[in-house]
C-alpha cells in the first residue's frame, strides 16, 4: 500500500469489519476528512489499490465493507469491474448474481478482517 489514504482507509475498514458494519462512500468520505472536489473518484482510487493488494495476499476484499446506497446496498459497479478484473468475479454489476457475490464476499471480509488477530496484525 502506498497512499497515506488507503492506510487510513484501511484501519477505518478494518475496524468496521469488527463491528461486522458497512459504510457508504459519502459517509467513508466525511470519515477520512477527504475535501471536495471529487471525494467519491478519490474513495473509488484508494478502494481500488486496497482491492489490487487484498487480491495479491490472497485476503478477501475489505472493499466489500463500502456500499452505495442508491444502489441498493451492492458496491459500485466499479468493484464488480475490478473483482472481474482480478479473475474473482465474472458476473454482472447488477441483479441476483452480483447480490449473491457481494454477499459471499462481504461475510468472508468481515469473518477475515474483524478476527481479533487480523484487526491487530494489519495495522
Amino acid at each position: 500500500m502506498t497512499g497515506g489514504l488507503e492506510h487510513s482507509m484501511r484501519r477505518f475498514l478494518t475496524d468496521l469489519a469488527s463491528r461486522r458494519g458497512t459504510v457508504t462512500y459519502r459517509v467513508l468520505a466525511k470519515a477520512l476528512d477527504l475535501a471536495p472536489p471529487h471525494t467519491i473518484h478519490k474513495i473509488g482510487d484508494a478502494l481500488a489499490a486496497l482491492m489490487a493488494e487484498d487480491h495479491a495476499n490472497a485476503r478477501p476484499f475489505l472493499a466489500a465493507l463500502v456500499i452505495s446506497k442508491a444502489r441498493n446496498g451492492l458496491p459500485s459497479p466499479h468493484f464488480f469491474d475490478i473483482a472481474g478484473g482480478l479473475g474473482r468475479y465474472t458476473g454482472p454489476a447488477t441483479g441476483a448474481e452480483a447480490h449473491g457475490y457481494h454477499t459471499q464476499e462481504l461475510e468472508r471480509a468481515w469473518d477475515y478482517w474483524g478476527a481479533p488477530q487480523k484487526a491487530s496484525s494489519e495495522h
